[in-house]
């Protein structure tokens, strides 16, 4: 196999999403009210996103983002302005907060015609991120099954008779995406797929198996498009894959660990470096599942919570990623986050110092362990 741009100067990673700062978020709000144009709004997000990068490098991490400070939510790329959604009613998915209890919030769209994107955010959202800085800009972009929960067996099927037509759609159009940005020369590429971890958790299998999808069909199909998407690069592209189990707000979707759905990732992502894996809670499960990884994967550990406020002792990470290190050579391992701090621009449960404060303290306790 080819051999892979793993830059191993990113020992400390930055998923993707941040607070909006409170100057964007009093913007969107005079924007609703029709107080300023839409001119004015896009200059204060161009604001924001300067104002977030270079906090990102002040806190000493070697690559950043632009915070996905333009989207409504991380699957943005894929949805924004796009053709085929429908708005209804009736529609929830049951997340559940810290203490276990379930809460159902509304999911508004369904795919109800066939996805057509004129012009993805994430290009435009790179074309500026990187003139607001030197440092690598990492983009991101949901993975072709992160619109699972919008296919309905009674609204989609005229366009799309089954879920794997709509993933299929939706892997031609992020492999345009793709290509668009390698030419613009971005070397950092990063699928969030949250979805695929569906597979370890019992209600989800359940949920998959209620719109006629297999457990392993749906980890297959996934992680086959991925590649396949991740084979349109140049030279020095660096693609990863975020693995999670659902953020909104402190709230999570699912609980299991990786050990059902790990061989495959490792057995079928030839053409991705990277996986940014969830290690913050119980619920994320043991560092077992990294003994199985081939020797050109970096295994970045997502140790410390965007679900709480609270901030981590640099000693406390440090021995968790020594633990780490009896499972996988250190020479392997990152550190970030276990998620990003705002998927949805609804926001998360802490302040932007607590935000700032958590990705100094990844920084800082990655420069102490990988100072060599």
């Amino acid at each position: 196999m080819e051999d892979l741009y793993v830059p191993a100067s990113y020992r400390a990673d930055v998923v993707g999403s941040l607070l909006r700062p409170e100057s964007l978020r009093r913007a969107r709000a005079d924007f609703a009210d029709g107080s300023i144009t839409r001119d004015e709004l896009a200059a204060a997000e161009d604001n924001a996103v300067r104002q977030v990068i270079d906090l990102q490098r002040a806190c000493g991490l070697p690559v950043v983002t632009d915070g996905e400070l333009r989207r409504d939510i991380y699957t943005a790329p894929l949805i924004a302005g796009a053709e085929g959604l429908e708005n209804v009613q009736g529609r929830y998915r049951t997340w559940h907060d810290a203490q276990g209890n379930e809460q159902r919030l509304r999911q508004p769209f369904v795919v109800a015609g066939k996805l057509k994107v004129r012009e993805s955010v994430a290009i435009s959202e790179y074309q500026f991120s990187r003139t607001a800085t030197g440092l690598p800009v990492k983009v991101t972009v949901p993975s072709p099954l992160a619109l699972v929960s919008f296919w309905d067996a009674s609204l989609s099927a005229s366009a799309y008779p089954h879920p794997f037509d709509l993933f299929a759609d939706c892997a031609e159009i992020l492999k345009e995406v793709v290509s668009e940005l390698i030419g613009m020369g971005c070397g950092y590429i990063q699928f969030d797929a949250p979805e695929l971890t569906t597979v370890v958790d019992p209600g989800g299998r359940h949920r998959l198996s209620d719109i006629g999808v297999s457990e392993t069909e749906f980890l297959s199909m996934g992680c086959d498009l991925l590649n396949e998407i991740a084979a349109v690069r140049g030279q020095d592209v660096h693609f990863a894959i975020h693995l999670c189990r659902g953020n909104n707000k402190g709230r999570w979707l699912r609980s299991g660990g990786y050990e059902r759905m790990i061989s495959t990732l490792y057995e079928r992502t030839g053409n991705i470096s990277t996986f940014l894996l969830e290690f913050d809670d119980e619920r994320s499960g043991g560092f077992e599942v990294l003994q199985g990884a081939p020797p050109d994967k970096v295994l970045v550990l997502g140790l410390v919570s965007t679900k709480t406020g609270r901030l981590e002792s640099q000693e406390d990470i440090a021995s968790r990623v020594e633990e780490a290190a009896k499972h996988a050579p250190l020479g392997q391992l990152a550190l970030s986050t276990q998620c990003g701090f705002s998927p949805t621009a609804a926001g998360a449960v802490m302040d932007e110092s607590e935000q700032w404060r958590k990705l100094t303290l990844v920084a800082d306790v990655a420069a102490g362990i990988w100072k060599n």
